[in-house]
């Protein structure tokens, strides 16, 4: 009877260690791998720019919509080096920002005062990750908006 429990404690063992890898693998190394390349450059798709900095970029514009709460602030010409060049990035190197980790991403809490509700759009387009993982080239546009 011993050795069914000693098979029931493995088994356990053998579960608990694989469910932590995939959480390990989901929250560290899943956002700084590289996704495949895709041959259709004709979609209208913003890629993901995961993990893969350039070193500089330059003439970026970032605005703040307070959407009436302040007066809103235009940032023109931002140039950001030494491959600190995600919107975070950006963000940071003009205004006062509140955040928050899950895992490694960062979520905006505030900027300058103004708490919780901030979305931000590169070029028009909103996308579907943390600003920390969004990875700017040169004449790109920001916008952070308060909703």
């Amino acid at each position: 009877m011993e050795k069914k429990y000693i098979k029931y404690i493995v088994i356990a063992i053998i579960g608990i260690v694989s469910f932590g890898s995939l959480i390990y693998f989901n929250y560290y190394i899943l956002p700084y791998l590289d996704p495949p390349k895709s041959e259709d450059s004709s979609t209208n798709s913003i890629p993901y720019f995961y993990g893969v900095r350039v070193p500089e970029v330059y003439n970026i514009t970032l605005i703040i919509d307070y959407s009436g709460l302040k007066t809103n602030e235009i940032h023109q010409n931002i140039t950001l080096t030494n491959g600190l060049t995600t919107v975070y990035h950006a963000l940071i190197s003009r205004c006062v920002v509140d955040i928050a980790f899950y895992g490694p991403q960062i979520y905006v809490k505030g900027i300058n005062g103004i708490g919780e509700g901030w979305i931000y759009k590169v070029n028009g387009f909103s996308p579907s990750f943390a600003c920390n993982f969004y990875n700017l080239k040169n004449n790109d546009f920001i916008i952070w908006k308060h909703v």
